[in-house]
């Protein structure tokens, strides 16, 4: 262009670009220069080209960036909704608002990355969260708290379980759970690492491998054979000739030269050994031991009649016991797994398996549905007890004084049947032999 030259312009309405209210705000508008003194009024078309990067009116490139931002911020919702959906049930998705839906998931998410290895992730989502309940419960009791940061889950993993493994060859179930890390975890079994040498010497095979009997049982079985040994006189070099504890019976034997209470015991070998005959034992003590053993095979279901010895009965009963024991284990085994994680924590699972245990649990599962229905809340529409403990905190809120009013009319009868319910266990209980195999620890 040059500043002489002559314009033409054709000016008409333009419907591409409109403000937010929908007005039109630009015109199309066609510019002609006037041919100059000298210049051919033939044009060559064929050198013609297309601008492809026109300058734009401001506006546009504003409708543009709207555009944008608006796809931008539809992409981000729907990976935000496949986030949830990877993280919560079809009940939580349909329950919750979206702030708490977004809670939850972003929780789960973060456990997953301390929990789950990456083909983990990918399981369902009833895997996922189990998976990360018993990983939890694995790491607290096996890793320290620095080892817990470790980056790789799968080392994790490794570390844990072999610790579990050696920590299951020492300890009991019980034991763990009560020692709750690793660091008092880890002291317990070297104390009983130390006292396997006393055990070797001052009990019997059998004794060492009884599930019935506990480390703290044990430990003081060998701790009142030493003073019994010690009270019949036995010598340090005495003991040490011995190697096992039949053979120390024996010394003590010896030197207590007692006729009588192995008289009885040879009249009764199918109730006492000479392993009975203690420094502390009488005629009478040991009479009251046979009827113990009568009580306690019967108890059993244990025929004494088909067997000739203490050792033989005595295996027949830790049989039976370990049989019952069993079956109460998988009763109340399967009524924790059918009722967890609704009605039930894993806070909740007994680490006794006695028939008090089992009812104890159905009694709290029957009082957590209660709850949820005085409340007026469906349990079956939660995953988990501490869902629906929030939803029943959430009711009672929001009428305060319709749920003050129900407990207080509701009162006296809830006492009464909690006394009810009491009074039957303890008459429950009450009938049950002290040497019942219903109490004895889990193996």
């Amino acid at each position: 262009m040059q500043e002489t030259d002559t314009l033409l312009t054709l000016s008409t309405c333009d419907y591409s670009f409109r403000d937010e209210n929908g007005n039109r705000i630009a015109r199309f508008v066609i510019f002609a220069r006037r041919v100059r003194d000298g210049e051919s009024t033939a044009v060559d078309t064929a050198g013609a080209t297309l601008n492809t990067n026109p300058v734009m009116p401001a506006e546009w490139y504003a409708d543009l960036a709207k555009k944008q931002q608006a796809e931008l911020e539809a992409q981000q919702q729907a990976e935000a909704e496949n986030a949830l959906k990877q993280w919560l049930t079809a009940d939580e998705l349909a329950e919750y608002d979206a702030e708490t839906q977004k809670a939850i998931a972003e929780s789960r998410k973060a456990k997953a990355a301390l929990y789950l290895t990456y083909d983990e992730q990918n399981e369902d989502l009833e895997t996922r969260l189990s998976l990360m309940n018993q990983r939890e419960t694995l790491f607290t009791r096996y890793l320290s708290s620095d080892e817990q940061k470790w980056s790789s889950v799968t080392k994790k993993i490794e570390t844990a379980e072999e610790r579990e493994a050696e920590a299951l060859r020492y300890l009991t179930e019980a034991e763990i759970s009560s020692a709750k890390t690793w660091s008092r975890i880890s002291a317990l079994i070297e104390e009983r690492k130390a006292a396997a040498d006393d055990f070797a010497k001052w009990l019997t095979a059998d004794e060492r491998n009884s599930s019935s009997l506990t480390y703290a049982q044990k430990a003081a079985l060998v701790s009142d054979r030493k003073a019994q040994a010690s009270a019949a006189g036995l010598t340090s070099s005495e003991i040490a000739s011995a190697s096992n504890w039949a053979e120390i019976q024996q010394l003590i034997a010896a030197k207590q030269g007692n006729a009588a209470l192995q008289s009885l015991v040879a009249d009764n070998p199918r109730w006492l050994t000479s392993a009975d005959i203690t420094s502390s034992a009488t005629e009478a003590s040991l009479r009251q031991l046979i009827e113990t053993r009568k009580a306690r095979a019967a108890a059993a279901g244990v025929d004494p009649s088909l067997y000739s010895t203490w050792t033989e009965l005595s295996k027949a009963i830790d049989a039976a016991e370990s049989a019952a024991t069993a079956q109460i284990q998988a009763q109340i085994e399967n009524y924790f797994n059918e009722n967890y994680p609704r009605w039930l924590e894993q806070s909740d699972k007994p680490t006794t398996y006695t028939q008090s245990a089992l009812t104890h649990l159905q009694n709290l599962v029957s009082q957590h549905k209660s709850e949820a229905a005085g409340a007026g809340v469906n349990g079956n529409n939660y995953a988990t007890w501490a869902e629906i403990q929030a939803a029943i905190a959430a009711a009672s809120s929001a009428s305060p004084s319709s749920a003050s009013s129900s407990s207080e009319s509701s009162s006296p009868e809830s006492s009464s049947s909690q006394e009810s319910s009491s009074s039957e266990n303890l008459s429950s209980e009450s009938s049950v032999d002290p040497t019942s195999v219903s109490d004895i620890p889990p193996t």
